[in-house]
């Protein structure tokens, strides 16, 4: 990898860094969300919890790189050891991998659920109203409505885009998200910003990077206003 990246940056005397959710959230920028919006949080909700933060047009990264790690947002002083190391942090109640960490213990399975499988055994549980299911789910909403009022009340974006597997339990599961995130809004004097639950594209990030990488080595700032507004009034039609 190092000498695929020392090859690459010689030939193109520049590399670009992102993050596989940054180029979901740029893919789904790119592709339909910058007609209408300018300034927004994309959030994926998987095996982990990542974001990608856009500030007028341009993905905003931070001084290292590093920015919209969002699963890792301290969250909860429930004593929960994250992969990282850390306790607290986002990923240890919302994730798909909390989730089926806490069905195999409590019902004794012999694997984890991953992917797909996850969501039927879920989807199952709410069917057969099973309480500890529905709870668990009920909690992730609360964190993860608690780290959007956060993000809301620091980074004030037009709207917060959440996707992943997980939105194939709508409308149940995104109805659980805006009650909370409801009740927390309640308590500030900021307008509500919405959220807006989105269907996974399972190759956004790949045409992300392609997308991302291209405008970023080959277009100046004068062209990726052409693109943009030429796409508009092509939308238009």
């Amino acid at each position: 990898m190092a000498e695929f990246k020392k090859a690459f940056s010689q030939e193109l005397q520049e590399v670009v860094k992102i993050n596989n959710i940054e180029a979901m959230a740029m893919f789904e920028y790119y592709e339909k969300l910058s007609l209408r919006l300018h300034s927004l949080i994309y959030v994926y909700i998987g095996s982990g919890i990542g974001s990608g933060i856009i500030i007028n047009g341009s993905l905003y990264k931070g001084v290292r790189g590093d920015a919209s790690d969002l699963g890792h947002m301290y969250i909860t002083d429930k004593p929960l050891v994250c992969r990282c190391g850390r306790k607290g942090c986002l990923e240890t109640v919302a994730s798909e991998i909390a989730l089926s960490k806490a069905f195999v213990e409590h019902f004794g399975l012999k694997k984890p659920l991953s992917r797909n499988k996850l969501m039927d055994f879920i989807s199952d549980g709410i069917k057969k109203n099973d309480n500890f299911i529905i709870s668990k789910l009920n909690e992730a909403a609360f964190y993860l409505s608690r780290a959007f009022f956060n993000l809301v009340t620091i980074l004030d974006p037009q709207e917060i885009v959440i996707t992943g597997r997980i939105n194939r339990l709508n409308p149940y599961f995104s109805n659980m998200v805006e009650k909370e995130y409801l009740e927390h809004s309640k308590q500030s004097h900021s307008n509500l910003v919405p959220l807006n639950f989105l269907p996974l594209h399972e190759d956004a990030g790949l045409k992300g990077i392609a997308m991302y990488s291209y405008i970023s080595l080959y277009c100046n700032s004068t062209q990726r206003g052409l693109i943009w507004n030429n796409k508009k009034q092509f939308h238009r039609r």
